[in-house]
């Protein structure tokens, strides 16, 4: 099977399990997305072991799920923001834990640790807060995360799709050398007129919001490319992983996304 039908396959199955567990409710959007979470977090853990790092994998990787499902109970009003508290003894933890394994290494071994505790889990963790923006409290509000969605794949397909055929300005050539002002204009173009179709189909918002949310998520996302493709540029590395055909990685398939769920939460926030 060529690269082209793998890509294609592997995306279908990746939209019909995230669209399955958005319209199945919070328990199996939490259980999908507290899953990604920690295959991200593998995946990040074993590029930075290129640099000579040693960290507690199965440690760090229960600490980010832990993150993403805290700030899950507290986006849906479940616990009280106050429980958030909890995630200040992570660091502790690790700490202690990077003093009594006596590897070589050990700030190094820190600093990786914690920055995955950021990235990716802090920033997937933001996608509960959007879950339940603009709905009445502890309304589950899937159509408002089906539709940015929307909006990152679209945008991800026509940037690809422009780039390929019309990429002849390179963006950022010495991290990513792929990426193209063609193909960046490609996917807003594409993902603004999806913004417009959505402001007819549903509304919710005023047009203007919706096209901003196309602006956003060219810019943060493609932001969110370049950060990842410098991160595995920095290691050596082609694809964070293998787990998906034809795109490699989770992080390689959430990249754009772990940058877009803060910025779109920040916005609408703001006015919803």
């Amino acid at each position: 099977m060529s690269n082209f039908w793998q890509r294609t396959l592997s995306g279908i199955l990746i939209v019909a399990a995230i669209i399955g567990a958005l319209l199945g409710g919070p328990l199996s959007f939490m259980l999908l997305f507290a899953g990604i979470t920690a295959l991200g977090l593998y995946e990040f853990l074993q590029m930075v072991s290129a640099d000579q790092v040693r960290v507690s994998g199965f440690l760090i990787m229960a600490a980010g799920v832990m993150v993403f499902i805290l700030h899950f109970l507290v986006a849906g009003h479940y616990i009280s923001p106050s429980a958030l508290s909890w995630l200040l003894i992570l660091p502790l933890i690790i700490w202690v834990d990077e003093i009594f394994r006596k590897r070589s290494h050990p700030m190094r071994n820190l600093a990786y640790s914690l920055t995955g505790l950021i990235y990716p889990a802090t920033m997937m963790s933001s996608l509960s807060y959007l879950a339940y923006l603009g709905a009445s409290e502890n309304t589950f509000n899937h159509s408002l995360l089906i539709s940015l969605f929307l909006l990152i794949w679209t945008h991800d397909t026509f940037a690809y799709l422009t780039g390929k055929k019309l990429g002849k300005h390179k963006l950022l050539p010495r991290i990513s050398p792929g990426k193209s002002w063609e193909g960046m204009a490609g996917g807003l173009l594409t993902s603004m007129l999806v913004a417009f179709l959505l402001f007819r189909l549903q509304g919710g918002m005023a047009l203007i919001h919706w096209l901003v949310m196309a602006v956003i998520v060219t810019l943060a996302g493609t932001l969110g490319d370049l950060c990842e493709s410098y991160l595995k540029r920095s290691f050596g590395v082609k694809d964070s992983g293998s787990l998906i055909p034809g795109h490699g990685g989770m992080l390689d398939r959430f990249d754009a996304a772990l940058f877009i769920f803060p910025v779109a939460y920040l916005y609408l926030y703001q006015v919803l």
